[in-house]
């Protein structure tokens, strides 16, 4: 499973390019951009789940690049 076989990868560059500069990072911007607020609760828990490599229940740096 990719990344990209839930969200659009246009949308996901668009997201990530809104919240580059320090301090510009606004979640509910980010959920919109990527498409991630068009989908349930459980959709968003699987996209969290897939980015979570280490299983921590948290996202770090490196597992967002």
């Amino acid at each position: 499973m990719s990344i990209t076989d839930v969200l659009s990868a246009d949308d996901i560059a668009a997201a990530l390019q809104e919240c580059q500069d320090p301090d510009t990072f606004e979640p509910q911007k980010f959920f919109q951009t990527s498409g991630l607020s068009k989908m349930s609760a459980s959709q968003v828990k699987d996209v969290f789940r897939f980015i979570d490599n280490d299983q921590s229940g948290y996202l770090d740096e490196e597992e967002l690049k």
